[in-house]
């Protein structure tokens, strides 16, 4: 082991009290990855105290996933201070900040407080108030990280469930295998681990992969908005269609978008870019996405206040005042920045 991985494994033995988040907005991989940890945590230490946090961390479908109802989902900085840690892990998340929307509350409290914080990521960005000791061996999922230190170097107590949210994760972060790195091996050595131990990725497709009709309703406006330029294929979801349905909360649209990905917008053209916006008061949330190793999504990240990995990122603007703004701003940032973004 490592001075760093020696010292993760010292803290995690010493803690009585360990509180496990990952970051907010949350995809499969982050509620996967915080869970693994604590399921791996609570079965080799069974006197400990463990709990799961992520604010606001609700999906669809979320259930199937072991201990899925346990997750604490209020606000960040109230769950450290009710449950008063020795010990905060962060899963599948480079950065203290992004564990709460109130990322100033945040970083005040952590710079006046004693608790030490592990961090155990695969993300590629470097991110300023890092977790005090990293693990980051870049994966291609968060969990991949989590069970490797924790079981393959450690030794904690593999469990039926550890094995279901490992896959979970590894099917969501990789887009069902698509989104490999260099680490490639690694993951599908587990994926073969995983189907010998009888684990059914299909089901796992289809948990992940259940519509709505608020999905479809939400899907139907992508389609509607689609635009395909010489170089960008984007869409949007417009103010008018936000304003006229307000039942659809915030964790519909992250959902929608998901799936909009996955299925259509990278299918549309053979353009190397894709986006999309829509509204998140205050505000619009963007992802982009590009094909293959072709252009570095972190790059335009970057200039929207974003990040990711390189073929999907993700960001957030706060200025634009109207959705067209914000297509505007976005288009602005790819076509100024796609020389330095392309990856040679």
């Amino acid at each position: 082991m490592t001075s760093t991985e020696t010292k993760i494994l010292e803290l995690i033995t010493k803690a009585n009290s360990i509180l496990v988040f990952s970051h907010i907005r949350p995809d499969w991989d982050a509620f996967a990855s915080a869970l693994l940890t604590t399921e791996l945590i609570k079965t080799t230490f069974p006197d400990k105290t463990v709990s799961t946090a992520i604010e606001k961390g609700t999906i669809t479908n979320g259930k199937y996933l072991p201990n899925y109802d346990s997750i604490k989902t209020d606000y960040a900085l109230e769950v450290i201070k009710a449950f008063s840690p020795d010990l905060i892990i962060i899963a599948d998340c480079p950065s203290l900040l992004r564990i709460s929307v109130n990322s100033v509350a945040i970083s005040e409290f952590f710079a006046s407080s004693p608790i030490v914080t592990i961090g155990l990521d695969h993300h590629e960005l470097l991110t300023t108030e890092s977790p005090t000791y990293m693990s980051n061996h870049a994966f291609n999922s968060g969990v991949e990280e989590v069970f490797t230190l924790l079981v393959k170097t450690f030794g904690f107590k593999e469990t039926p469930n550890s094995l279901k949210l490992l896959a979970a994760g590894i099917i969501g972060d990789t887009n069902n295998f698509l989104f490999l790195k260099g680490s490639y091996e690694q993951t599908f050595a587990y994926a073969s681990y995983l189907l010998e131990h009888g684990i059914d990725f299909a089901e796992i497709d289809r948990q992940q992969n259940r519509y709505e009709s608020i999905h479809i309703l939400i899907i139907g406006e992508f389609l509607k908005n689609l635009t395909v330029t010489e170089f960008i294929t984007y869409t949007f979801v417009s103010d008018k269609f936000y304003g006229v349905h307000p039942e659809i909360n915030r964790d519909k649209y992250t959902e929608s978008k998901e799936i909009f990905q996955l299925h259509f917008i990278r299918q549309v053209s053979d353009n190397k870019i894709v986006f999309l916006l829509y509204p998140e008061v205050p505000g619009y949330k963007g992802s982009l996405r590009s094909i293959s190793d072709t252009y570095d999504t972190t790059v335009f990240a970057k200039y929207l206040n974003g990040g990711g990995h390189k073929t999907a990122s993700g960001f957030k603007l706060i200025e634009p005042k109207t959705i067209t703004e914000g297509i505007e701003t976005v288009l602005t940032a790819i076509n100024t920045h796609k020389q330095e973004a392309l990856i040679h």
